[in-house]
């Protein structure tokens, strides 16, 4: 029998060894329990090892099996430290897990590890947090060749941890710093984490390493997304986390990279790569700082939005700092870098289309955002754009720009939504623009806008220059081109209205150029300047100066108008008005061509290629009116008002004119060396002066001065005037065309006056002819025109041409401007024909005074040979041939008038009558005929011998005459004499009948 104390000994040591063997055998048991009661239908434990003294515990080889799958731990071993209990701590002081395999499932009964299942926990009743006396520690966990998978809304996610390790976890020691590491895959990605933290510590702090590589984000992201989402993430990352009294602190270093990113159908990213650091600063109210600084890259996006619009975007980078700051205050985002955009294109479902090649922007930006709620922008520095295009199908708008460029600063504030101010120093630039619509097309090669602009919700300001290169504009018809535009000065606009506040400065253009569509010039200006540009009120624009010059109007490379150039100055406008102090006109050079009909053929082609051909009349048809509707007088608009002070002539102007309505095609030209017009005023039916001087053609001497109402509803006005040492022969072909006469030679002088009132024309006009020489040239015309005239052209020039061989008449002419048939004919065929008619015969009167009473207009017809002015005959006594004294006194007076005028032919035809036969007594009438006696003569009831004895009488009387003028020096070639007269029956007296 045992003694007591071997009893107690065996006990004991029987004891620990229950206390030894037992627990691994009940945690064996009571963990396989525990695994069937959350489902496994088979557990297998290979090994299990607890030894209760030294708190050490080993897993080999669990597997737990059931129809929701299986769950495998390879090994597991836990080394708790039993003594630290004693003090209150749970200290771990090893974790190693290895070759385990855990399938995660999420349900809707709760979660599923394999096949066991783990109901939803129950939220805790909300006590008051109550501070525990434990701690607990961690020293060292190892995990090795483990496999997690979760199969979240149908997707599985699975991670493989390779090796990962933590170590110095411990409550009791918060400054020492805990240190954990990770090597493994995410979905087959490699994934590597590294990180030293003293998460217990007063100041939290971390400080972590993230490597992802080529992560796939589909299986991610695609359960909690409404679309497909693709790509792959890969990162090199450093975190860094502190926490102080004030919050957070967060910080990064490294690269993120994002690639072959989709969102559906409806978007895609071929890269997105960030390299660089960022920090943050989180307080109780939320983020109090952040920073960036590096750089952000995007490569190939795309998006759409069915019926909406679509984009693509080539590539996008960012490089620099940014930073956002929150106070009591406000806020505040700061931006320091460049940023670029590459080959960005959109276009709408209704087919409108933008894109530009690249977008560049470097320098700062800076947004304030107070309290209050105002808003300030700033930014410093330039920004470039290339290739824009834009299409605009609804207005058939297009558009397209080479490069803008944008440098200054400019600073934007915002008050309640309104624009409180704003400032902006800057210097704008385009180059190459064109823009389209339809049948027009518009290019600038480059356009500079430089200077200052401010202002705020109710204006803008600016003040600098404004300056083009060459431009063009492409009508169907027409091309216009302008070499160089600048401006420099100030203009204001009214926000609230819509309209200018102020205008002031300079502009010039430089080199226009008018072309057809085939692109043969038709007109070139040198330059167009306005000098010291104001707007005084609204809506008046005013100009201390308008120069231009030199103008130059070709048609088919010939030039049809040259001007030197134009001086306006002191001019405005408005919508109802406009004035001009004083316009001065340099050289001029202009000609008109007319063709057959009178038209100015070649000015009329040239506005016809500038016109271009009509549009068609599109216009809708006005709504039908009922038979009883009243008529709608629309109000009368008002009329526009001009003024100009002067206009006039600072060098000579040249003015031809040539008519095909002639043959040949005739040039006449007008040189004026002063024309000066004055008080031009639309508002007024006041006459003003002016005055002209020039020269026609190359040696007529032109001068007029008088007063006109330019604006009066009939002409109305006064002139005087004359011209001197006017050629007439080039003037010739139109005096055919009326008058059917050409003029060989002459020279004009005229002295006109005259009045203009309410269209009627009253003046008069004394005109002086040298050496004036007139033929026929066409024979229907000039017998249509001799027939007004009541005599030979020729007849009349010889009666009127004194002895120095000129012609003087006095020409009044009246008539109404309204009368149509007052014109240019009527004034030559008519007032002309019946004035020159008057003074032949008044000269003739005159000068045979007191015989120019007897003077007849022989009836004319048009083809009439022979005399159409019969003067006074020379009477003789019956019977005789002598001259008595009655007939030498008037022989006297027609020796007088032929040698004053040696144009004058006279006819001398003798005549006998019946007193001569009865004088002579009877002859026998055996006497043979007489030769050569007139068919008249023949005719008479009178013998062959007193035939023969009266046609002698007849004939002696004019050879008397003839002989006695040559004897008193008349140019034999002034006489013509013709068959003598012989008429028994008549009972005039015996005579000799003079004829012109």
């Amino acid at each position: 029998m045992l003694n007591r104390k071997t009893y107690i000994l065996l006990s004991v040591v029987a004891l620990l060894l229950l206390i030894t063997l037992a627990p691994p055998l009940l945690a064996r048991w009571q963990l396989a329990k525990q695994l069937e009661n959350f489902g496994a239908e088979q557990v297998d434990i290979k090994g299990l090892y607890l030894n209760i003294w030294t708190g050490f515990l080993h897993l080999q080889g669990l597997e737990a099996t059931g129809q929701r799958g299986e769950l495998r731990v390879g090994d597991l071993q836990l080394d708790l430290e039993i003594p630290a209990l004693f003090q209150r701590r749970l200290h771990l002081d090893r974790i190693a897990l290895s070759r385990t395999f855990v399938p995660l499932v999420q349900g809707a009964e709760g979660w599923q590890a394999g096949p066991l299942l783990f109901p939803p926990a129950q939220e805790p009743a909300a006590d008051e947090p109550r501070k525990s006396a434990w701690s607990w520690g961690l020293s060292q966990l190892a995990l090795d060749d483990i496999e997690v998978t979760a199969t979240l809304k149908q997707a599985t996610q699975r991670l493989y941890i390779d090796q990962a390790s933590l170590d110095l976890l411990r409550t009791w020691e918060p400054g020492q710093a805990s240190r954990i590491q990770l090597e493994g895959q995410l979905n087959e990605s490699a994934l590597k984490i590294t990180s030293n933290a003293t998460p217990f510590a007063a100041a939290p702090a971390a400080d972590s390493q993230l490597r992802i590589e080529a992560l796939q984000l589909g299986p991610l992201l695609n359960p909690w997304m409404p679309v497909p989402v693709e790509g792959a993430l890969t990162t090199d990352l450093s975190l860094t986390f502190s926490q102080d009294a004030d919050g957070l602190l967060l910080a990064q270093e490294g690269s993120i990279d994002l690639q072959n990113v989709r969102y559906g159908e409806q978007a895609g990213i071929g890269q997105v790569s960030w390299q660089g650091s960022t920090r943050a600063a989180v307080g109780s109210e939320g983020l109090r700082t952040a920073s960036l600084d590096g750089t952000l890259e995007l490569n190939s996006a795309e998006g759409s939005q069915p019926d909406v619009a679509s984009g693509r975007l080539e590539g996008a980078a960012w490089e620099g700092t940014a930073s956002l700051a929150r106070s009591e205050a406000g806020q505040q985002a700061d931006a320091d870098g460049t940023l670029t955009l590459r080959a960005t294109e959109v276009e709408t479902a209704q087919g409108a289309h933008l894109s530009q090649a690249q977008l560049r922007w470097q320098g700062t930006a800076q947004v304030k955002l107070e309290t209050e709620g105002a808003v300030t922008v700033s930014t410093r520095g330039n920004l470039n754009l290339a290739d824009i295009a834009a299409r605009q199908p609804e207005s058939a708008l297009e558009l397209a720009l080479g490069q803008l460029q944008w440098e200054g600063t400019a600073e934007l504030a915002q008050t309640e939504g309104t624009l409180s101010d704003l400032q902006s120093q800057h210097r704008l630039t385009l180059d190459n623009l064109e823009l389209g619509r339809q049948t027009m097309r518009l290019a600038e090669k480059a356009v500079t806008l430089e200077g200052t602009l401010v202002g705020n919700g109710d204006g803008l300001d600016f003040e600098g220059t404004l300056g083009t290169e060459p431009l063009s504009l492409t009508l169907p018809h027409l091309q216009l081109g302008l070499q160089a535009l600048a401006w420099q000065g100030g203009v204001g606009v009214d926000l609230a209205q819509g309209s200018l506040k102020h205008l002031s400065g300079d502009a010039r253009l430089e080199q226009m150029a008018l072309q057809d569509d085939a692109g043969a010039p038709l007109a070139a200006l040198e330059s167009l300047a306005l000098e010291n540009l104001s707007l005084p009120q609204p809506d008046l624009y005013r100009a201390q100066a308008l120069v231009l010059g030199p103008l130059q109007v070709t048609l088919d490379k010939a030039t049809l108008l040259q001007l030197e150039g134009v001086d306006v100055s002191q001019l405005s406008a408005g919508p109802k008005q406009a004035e001009v102090e004083q316009i001065n006109v340099g050289a001029l050079k202009t000609g008109v061509v007319t063709d057959k009909q009178g038209r100015p053929a070649r000015w009329s082609r040239w506005l016809t290629k500038v016109k271009g051909a009509p549009a068609a009349d599109t216009a809708p048809a006005s709504p039908a009116q009922p038979d009883d509707a009243e008529p709608v007088n629309a109000p009368e608009a008002e009329p526009f008002a001009f003024r100009l002070g002067k206009l006039q002539l600072s060098a000579p102007a040249t003015l031809a004119y040539t008519g095909a309505t002639v043959h040949p095609p005739t040039t006449l030209t007008l040189t004026l060396a002063k024309l000066q017009v004055e008080q031009l005023d639309s508002s007024s039916e006041a006459p003003g002066p002016f005055s002209v001087q020039g020269r026609i053609n190359r040696f007529g001497e032109l001068t007029l001065d008088g007063q006109y109402a330019w604006f009066a509803p009939k002409p109305t006005g006064n002139w005087k005037g004359g011209i001197e040492d006017l050629s007439l022969p080039p003037f010739s072909p139109y005096m055919a065309r009326y008058t059917g006469y050409q003029l060989s030679s002459g020279q004009l002088y005229v002295d006109t006056q005259g009045t203009l009132d309410k269209g009627l024309v009253k003046s008069q006009n004394e005109l002086r002819i040298n050496n004036l020489q007139v033929k026929h040239q066409a024979p229907e015309a000039a017998g249509a025109f001799d027939q007004q005239l009541g005599m030979p052209l020729e007849t009349a020039i010889s009666i009127l041409t004194d002895g120095d061989n000129n012609v003087a008449l006095s020409l009044p002419i009246e008539g109404s401007l309204d009368d149509p048939e007052f014109g240019y004919q009527s004034i030559i065929n008519t007032v002309m024909a019946n004035v020159t008619k008057k003074a032949a015969m008044a000269y003739l009167v005159t000068a045979l005074q007191p015989y120019g009473a007897l003077i007849a207009l022989t009836r004319m017809a048009v083809k009439q040979q022979g005399s159409a002015i019969e003067l006074a005959p020379v009477y003789f006594a019956p019977g005789s041939d002598e001259l008595d004294p009655e007939a030498l006194n008037y022989l006297a007076k027609l020796e007088g008038m032929l040698k004053e005028r040696d144009g004058i032919r006279l006819n001398l035809c003798g005549t006998a009558v019946k007193a001569d036969a009865e004088a002579l007594g009877a002859i026998a009438d055996t006497q043979p005929p007489v030769a050569g006696a007139s068919q008249a003569a023949r005719s008479m009831l009178v013998s062959e011998a007193q035939l023969r004895i009266l046609n002698d009488l007849a004939q002696r009387r004019a050879d008397r005459v003839m002989d006695y003028l040559q004897q008193a020096a008349v140019n034999p070639k002034q006489l013509f004499g013709c068959l003598p007269e012989v008429d028994s029956t008549s009972t005039e007296r015996p005579r000799v009948k003079l004829g012109l």
